[in-house]
């Protein structure tokens, strides 16, 4: 086994991202289920899909659409007066059979006639391209549809998943600020400190797991916990109040650095983390290979 102090020291950072990211992916899954942001992009995309060029009347076929008892059946009230908790996800072939049967008749009929049913000139046209290229085959013609649906949300996940980096940004900052998490004095500390470096590599071999989603905020809250009884240097305290003079300036200057050092991090997200905390684990636990075996392979 490797018994090298800077790659403890690396070990010892990759474990207090981890814990931090898990507690940004928490926060930032609350946040998200709380607006209900998922639900929110899907409707926009949907709207945007039926009509691009006017988004009011994309919102309002939108509304028609969701109303088809196909897709209705997947929003559920939420409270006495009515409201609403939409569907953050929509299958393609619900959006498809709905789609299909926009005025929700329900009646048989041909597919030019099920297309021009819809109020929307751009839906139609788009439509009726997806017809003519399956060659008057139904059942191409609904996986096209149904592709075309899939590729639209592919866009709105780009859309979900810009917001969330932003909101990412804001929680790893607010978080690194609150907890005064400085990566710079983190790994000064761990570099002096061989007991505190020990114990952490120790905690490293039993890290969070985030293999089964985002834990709730009270389960990270634990973690956090966890990075305190280690005795590393997290939190605000008088030691960490910088002298009058230039001292006060270099100080400063080096704290921000620090922070946002953290914060940046823990953008990259705790699946990351995860996985770099266990290659550098293992290249710990193996050790150097022998030289006569660098030299067969």
């Amino acid at each position: 086994m490797l018994d090298f102090a800077a790659l403890d020291v690396a070990l010892g950072l990759i474990f207090v991202y981890l814990v931090l990211a898990l507690v940004c992916s928490a926060l930032n899954e609350t946040i998200s289920s709380v607006f209900s942001w998922r639900a929110t992009y899907l409707r926009e995309g949907v709207a945007n899909l039926l009509d691009p060029e006017d988004n009011a009347k994309g919102q309002e076929l939108a509304k028609k659409l969701y109303a088809h008892p196909i897709v209705n059946a997947l929003i559920r009230p939420v409270s006495p007066k009515g409201r609403l908790r939409y569907p953050a996800y929509l299958p393609a072939r619900a959006f498809a059979s709905a789609l299909l049967d926009f005025d929700a008749t329900g009646a048989k009929r041909s597919v030019e006639e099920a297309i021009n049913a819809i109020p929307s000139v751009q839906a139609r046209k788009a439509l009726m391209t997806l017809w003519t290229e399956a060659n008057g085959d139904a059942v191409a013609f609904r996986r096209a549809v149904e592709s075309w649906f899939d590729d639209a949300m592919e866009r709105v996940s780009g859309w979900y998943r810009r917001r969330v980096h932003l909101v990412m940004w804001v929680l790893a900052l607010a978080v690194v600020v609150v907890l005064n998490v400085d990566t710079v004095r983190i790994a000064d500390h761990l570099w002096k400190d061989k007991t505190v470096r020990a114990a952490i590599v120790a905690r490293t071999e039993n890290p969070p797991a985030t293999g089964t989603g985002t834990p709730p905020v009270t389960a990270v809250a634990t973690d956090v916990d966890t990075l305190k009884e280690l005795d590393l240097p997290i939190g605000w305290s008088a030691e960490t109040r910088p002298d009058d003079g230039w001292d006060w300036f270099l100080t400063v200057w080096r704290k921000a650095i620090g922070l946002v050092l953290t914060a940046a991090a823990l953008t990259l997200g705790a699946p990351f983390w995860f996985d770099l905390l266990g290659k550098v684990a293992r290249v710990r636990s193996a050790g150097a290979r022998p030289e006569k075996a660098e030299k067969q392979a």
